[in-house]
């Protein structure tokens, strides 16, 4: 008795000719291209044996798989999209503001005045007596505050390499990072789901 095994691009080709798909139920996120990532997937599975062989639950299952992953391809993508200078592994934003407050009261008070005399003598006295009198008085008061209120901004930007890695060494690391496929992580993770990996 022979066994035939049924493989994700068998299950595909049988879909395709009544025009459905394995990942008519599986969403990925926008910035990843469905079909891009589907002729991925099919050319990492090759020929491996699916673990489910009623296609029916297949494109069911395989919508669910997607469906609970879909959180993480998603930060993968946004990880991908993060702008950084490769180079450096220190970048440091501050902002101070400094406030400034003084106060200056002042108080000034001050009294004039005085008494005018005039006096005359009669034509037949030696004597000066009083003719007129006037008397004058005033008083200023003057009272003043002076506030002052300011502020300073300061912002800082640091950045660049602290020494605790060389410049190699982020470049090494920066390269290892290009290496990284989203394409076959992804496939990675359905071919441990979905297939059954015998070479």
């Amino acid at each position: 008795m022979s066994l035939a095994k049924i493989t994700c691009i068998g299950f595909e080709e049988y879909l395709q000719a009544d025009g459905r798909s394995l990942f008519d139920k599986a969403t990925f996120p926008p910035e990843i291209p469905k079909q891009d990532l589907v002729d991925r997937v099919l050319m990492r599975t090759g020929e491996f044996e699916c673990v489910y062989s009623n296609p029916e639950f297949m494109i069911g299952a395989v919508g669910t798989w997607a469906k609970s992953f879909y959180h993480t391809f998603d930060k993968w993508v946004k990880a991908l999209e993060v702008e950084y200078a490769p180079l450096e592994n220190y970048n440091r934003t501050e902002i101070w503001t400094d406030k400034a407050d003084s106060t200056t009261t002042s108080e000034n008070h001050s009294d004039t005045g005085g008494t005018d005399t005039n006096k005359v003598s009669a034509y037949d006295a030696a004597d000066f007596v009083n003719k007129d009198q006037m008397i004058s008085s005033s008083e200023t008061d003057s009272d003043g505050e002076t506030v002052l209120d300011g502020k300073t901004h300061h912002e800082g930007h640091l950045y660049g390499n602290i020494g605790v890695t060389s410049s190699q060494e982020l470049l090494e690391a920066e390269l290892s990072v290009a290496r990284f496929n989203l394409y076959d992580q992804i496939a990675d993770l359905f071919i441990k789901e979905f297939c059954v990996c015998v070479y």
